[in-house]
């Protein structure tokens, strides 16, 4: 059985000059060999309808939509709130680079706060960088040493299809 639900989904998004550096940074590294890259920071992807796309006026199913709103101000990650990699996703296949800022956990509160739900019982804050890195020592591998800079949030109200 199929089941669909109408979902929230908030990231924010480097502004162009820090992804093209943050690339450089993850094929100067062997991390990477794509030379795109949509490095993000999710705030929530809710499993139910976060009221936050109300704020949108999307009231209904047909009201699926996108939002890019630029940032008032840029929010910048320096290296000090980069606390290093790890594996994430169901099978440990997806690594990322661990955040700590308390804007993004004060944003994700009050996506929560709002109706949004989440499928991992606490937020970590991270940037996804590539799938199936099993054979890399994360913790040899170095940090950037330059700050990211945040410029745009990206709300998405999308269907999401899961199979029971």
């Amino acid at each position: 059985m199929k089941d669909s639900v109408l979902t929230d989904y908030v990231e924010l998004f480097l502004e162009a000059e820090s992804q093209e550096r943050f690339t450089k940074f993850l094929i100067d590294n062997k991390f990477t060999e794509q030379e795109y890259q949509d490095s993000h920071i999710t705030i929530i992807y809710s499993e139910t309808r976060c009221d936050f796309g109300a704020l949108f006026g999307w009231t209904s199913a047909e009201d699926i939509s996108e939002t890019i709103l630029q940032l008032p101000k840029p929010l910048v990650i320096e290296p000090f709130n980069m606390l290093g990699y790890d594996m994430f996703g169901k099978d440990n296949d997806y690594f990322v680079l661990k955040l700590d800022h308390p804007l993004l956990h004060w944003m994700n509160k009050n996506c929560r706060d709002m109706g949004g739900t989440m499928s991992f019982p606490d937020y970590q804050p991270h940037i996804t960088i590539e799938e199936a890195f099993k054979n890399l020592d994360k913790d040899s591998v170095p940090k950037p040493d330059f700050n990211l800079i945040f410029d745009k949030c990206q709300v998405t109200r999308e269907f999401m299809v899961s199979t029971m």
